[in-house]
């Protein structure tokens, strides 16, 4: 990692937007758009769309999303942040 730089946690993901926040968990699960779009049934310019915010999931499609990654739709929406560590036995 780059002096200067420190990694992000949960907690600093809240400030995020929803698009960074997908893209954040997105990156976090080491998955590609493609592979995203692919778990979750979308295109993978949805899935582009969603992250630069220049769309909005429709329900049907955040339940997609939530599913594929394994996290809460809390989490993405921003209202509740979680512990990546539990999530994940200990990655982060």
């Amino acid at each position: 990692m780059a002096k200067g730089h420190k990694k992000k946690t949960h907690s600093d993901t809240m400030n995020m937007s929803f698009g960074d926040r997908l893209r954040f968990v997105r990156q976090f699960r080491e998955l590609s758009q493609q592979q995203l779009g692919d778990k979750a049934s979308l295109q993978t310019t949805a899935i582009s769309h969603f992250e630069t915010g220049t769309r909005t999931p429709h329900i049907v499609n955040l339940i997609r999303l939530v599913k594929a990654l394994d996290i809460s739709a809390d989490y993405l929406l921003g209202i509740k942040p979680i512990d990546f560590k539990e999530q994940t036995n200990g990655k982060e």
